[in-house]
């Protein structure tokens, strides 16, 4: 079969390739430090209200002891969240999901605290941040570990690729691969 055979073929080259590979704890490290804030989420709840003055008024209610979602419910102007109380469930610190302004305050809030207002495009955002985690270099060294290990390989297999079709003026047929 010859489909078996290239397949062989070219896992004997990746293998040989990619026997060198390693990543070291310093580097794993170095990684985890750089993206902190992928490795850390918290629950992300808020109210947006279109009217300043409004948002304050609901902001003092909510944090004199109202309930937060019950404000939401009642008041908040994002329908998308309004329903289950203003959660957008659990959200990491390095999202790019969500407004500049919106992601800025709420990663500068502790534990159950509740922001002031937050203006963005959108109006006034009152933002809480419960269950705030931060998983630890333990947790995480095993997928930074092939995280790093896979961008190596990438990188040795297309600077390879380059070289092979240099030196030998090797025609590939990379969809083959």
């Amino acid at each position: 079969n010859e489909n078996m055979q290239d397949s062989l073929i070219s896992t004997k080259v990746t293998d040989e390739l990619f026997k060198d590979v390693t990543v070291s704890d310093d580097e794993i490290q170095e990684y985890y430090d750089e993206h902190l804030d992928s490795y850390k989420s918290a629950t992300v709840s808020h109210i947006l209200i279109k009217d300043e003055e409004t948002a304050k008024e609901i902001r003092e209610r909510a944090a004199n002891g109202e309930d937060f979602a019950t404000l939401a419910k009642e008041y908040s102007e994002d329908t998308g969240t309004k329903d289950n109380g203003g959660s957008l469930g659990t959200v990491t610190y390095d999202t790019t999901q969500y407004v500049q302004e919106f992601t800025d305050a709420f990663k500068q809030l502790n534990e159950g605290e509740i922001s002031e207002p937050v203006s963005s495009t959108y109006g006034y955002h009152i933002i809480k941040v419960t269950d705030i985690k931060q998983k630890t270099l333990d947790e995480s060294k095993d997928s930074i570990k092939t995280k790093l290990e896979n961008e190596k390989k990438d990188e040795i297999y297309t600077t390879s690729i380059e070289q092979w079709k240099k030196d030998y003026k090797v025609k590939t047929y990379e969809n083959r691969l």
